[in-house]
């Protein structure tokens, strides 16, 4: 479960470090 959640938050964080584009698509293709 932990690794779930650590996985879960690396993948947030480049998503962030990538840019506010890149972020929408990830968070349109996880909650979308």
């Amino acid at each position: 479960m932990f690794a779930l959640i650590a996985f879960g938050a690396v993948i947030i964080g480049l998503a962030v470090v990538a840019g506010p584009p890149y972020r929408q698509t990830w968070y349109g293709r996880w909650h979308g």
